[in-house]
């Protein structure tokens, strides 16, 4: 079993990585444009305040093949949005490091795939972003390049991240099992984005500790006082409903 999951915004310095990411003549050439970029141009381009582009301005000044190589730090504890708060990686031993890193994948927009002990560099690059590179947006450019990556997946597929990074993935002739987070607000089902978020470390957090590697065995997660739910789900997307 493969699970995806979406990276963050959020970054600290994390612990040392074990190799380098697979795809790092792509991630350093797109590091490099957005070096190029305007602090003005990444503000619009990122979608973000003029602090914050000040902050990336130097992080890929400062971004380099041999800064990757030499002082990377581990995706897994670099990453410090909400899923990963609620996976709490500093929690595991070394052999439950190992399942997470044999067993997850994270997708990148600057790294394409990750797995969690590969290394990286502080970045700010999301999914939408409207980035060209090699005359197609990064979005597509990742769908397209990750295809053989992809097809060389035998093992079920467990689909943790976002609709905007799974665009990423070619996922046809795969065996995918889409999970989601939903409420009852008012008598409806809702998906409250946050509270998603958060299900979705905690459930990467069971995943780890019970050493899962059958789909069926995710319906037994209850954290957060979400339930799996026969009735809503199907075979290929799991409900969790609180």
């Amino acid at each position: 079993m493969k699970i995806f999951l979406s990276p963050a915004k959020k970054m600290v310095a994390g612990k040392p990585g074990l190799r380098n990411p697979m795809f790092l003549d792509e991630c350093v050439d797109i590091a490099k444009i957005l070096n190029q970029t305007s602090t003005k141009d990444l503000t619009k381009l990122l979608e973000i305040s003029p602090a914050l582009a000040e902050l990336n301005t130097k992080r890929y000044s400062d971004f380099s093949r041999d800064t990757l190589i030499n002082d990377g730090e581990s995706a897994l504890f670099t990453y410090a949005g909400d899923v990963y708060h609620h996976w709490q990686p500093d929690q595991f031993n070394e052999e439950e490091i190992g399942f997470i890193d044999e067993h997850f994948l994270i997708i990148s927009a600057l790294y394409g795939i990750l797995r969690p002990m590969d290394k990286i560099l502080p970045y700010r690059l999301e999914m939408k972003n409207k980035l060209y590179y090699q005359d197609k947006i990064i979005s597509q450019y990742w769908h397209d390049r990750l295809n053989t990556f992809m097809s060389n997946i035998k093992e079920p597929i467990v689909l943790l991240c976002s609709n905007e990074y799974q665009k990423a993935l070619n996922l046809k002739g795969h065996d995918v099992t889409h999970i989601k987070f939903q409420e009852v607000r008012n008598g409806v089902l809702k998906t409250i984005a946050l509270n998603a978020k958060r299900a979705r470390g905690q459930m990467a957090a069971f995943i780890t500790k019970n050493k899962i590697q059958k789909v069926d065995e995710l319906k037994q997660f209850n954290d957060m006082g979400y339930n799996f739910s026969e009735s809503c789900s199907t075979e290929n997307t799991f409900l969790f409903i609180k």
